[in-house]
């Protein structure tokens, strides 16, 4: 009886560690999403904020706030962005060639423009 209520005491204070370590690492997580987002806001470059709206417009979809312009190029930062003919930053696609493997890169707007040719 004694080492079943030991055993669940162990378990509630490894429960109560890993629990606050998730806590840590979701505050940290936030922590520094606000200062890079102060960062940006406060001093990033003007000049590479004027070259990126000649990459991105306002979309007429009402679901899309904004969306890449078909065939535009700028160079940022010694960096060349280009947007093919269906306005995503990837080679023209042929359809019919389907055998080529494919990687995706998932990223919000902040982490968009971040030397990625």
């Amino acid at each position: 009886m004694a080492g079943t209520i030991y055993y669940g005491l162990i378990m509630k204070k490894i429960k109560l560690k890993i629990a606050s370590i998730f806590i840590g690492l979701l505050v940290a997580f936030i922590l520094i999403e606000i200062g890079y987002r102060i960062k940006l806001r406060f001093f990033g470059e003007y000049e590479v904020f004027q070259k990126t709206q000649e990459l991105v417009s306002y979309s007429d979809n009402e679901k899309l706030l904004v969306e890449l312009i078909p065939n535009a190029q700028v160079t940022i930062n010694d960096t060349q962005y280009e947007v093919n003919s269906l306005g995503y930053r990837d080679e023209n696609w042929n359809l019919s060639d389907t055998t080529k493997i494919r990687i995706g890169l998932i990223s919000d707007s902040v982490g968009f423009p971040f030397a990625l040719p």
